[in-house]
């Protein structure tokens, strides 16, 4: 993405095991951050753009405070054509799910690491232990009061794309008992 309006701004997407192309493969969504903005993110905002190379313009749909370097925003496309994107509101972490011209359409209580192929649920970490465990991974706005606090009550979440319903699908401790690990709290 290269015309003057965005020369001074980063565009990136994040892992690879997301496809950045929209249904119909003819826009990419992503995100943009200032160029020379090299920290861990803590609060600061990206703009969710969608990109369409066609006519090499660049549109902006949302902003997130939910991203790092690592991940992006794990935003992604639904089948739907709406754009699916991590977020930050009120020291807790979120979802969202947007129009392709950014009308907010869904917000969800629980960010969304990885999603099921019929999209009808979801499932994530606790961005805000992992802020705090290892930085690259978590987004450092969060804090999640609302999400478990010991190795019983938080690990792997899913979100009920459906009902928005929030529930503790696997624990850090069942995960380190299956695994022969000891916890350590961070």
């Amino acid at each position: 993405v290269g015309d003057a309006t965005t020369l001074a701004q980063a565009s990136f997407f994040g892992f690879y095991d997301i496809c950045p192309w929209s249904p119909a493969g003819a826009e990419v969504v992503l995100l943009n951050c200032p160029a020379g903005y090299l920290q861990m993110p803590m609060c600061e905002k990206a703009d969710v753009c969608v990109w369409t190379p066609q006519s090499n313009t660049l549109r902006i749909v949302a902003e997130t405070s939910g991203w790092n370097w690592q991940h992006g925003a794990r935003q992604r496309w639904l089948s739907d054509g709406s754009i699916l994107f991590n977020d930050v509101q009120s020291s807790r972490q979120c979802s969202r799910v947007v129009s392709p011209d950014g009308k907010v359409l869904r917000t969800f209580d629980m960010s969304v690491s990885a999603l099921h192929p019929h999209e009808t649920y979801g499932v994530s970490a606790n961005y805000a232990r992992l802020a705090k465990l290892y930085s690259s991974y978590g987004y450092g706005g969060a804090t999640n009061t609302h999400l478990g606090n010991g190795p019983d009550d938080d690990g792997m979440w899913r979100l009920d794309l459906r009902t928005g319903d929030v529930s503790l699908m696997l624990s850090y401790t069942t995960i380190c008992d299956r695994l022969k690990l000891a916890y350590s709290p961070g």
